[in-house]
């Protein structure tokens, strides 16, 4: 599953991509950083650009086992 973080410090918002997988009994998230305080539009941007980021990891993690 793949959505969108927002983490909020000193008046400020951090924007994170986040897909989280399970591997035996644990969950793990792989993080991917856009950016502080984005628009809606770049957001979008750059949450597409994180999406194949994350898919290219996804196939290739299947591949090695």
């Amino acid at each position: 599953m793949v959505y969108t973080e927002i983490k909020e410090k000193n008046k400020k918002k951090y924007y994170y991509r986040v897909r989280s997988s399970r591997e035996g009994k644990k969950f793990n998230k792989e993080r991917i950083y856009l950016g502080v305080n984005l628009r809606i539009g770049d957001l979008k941007k750059k949450e597409e650009q994180a999406d194949k980021i994350l898919m290219e990891t996804k196939i290739n993690k299947g591949l090695i086992k």
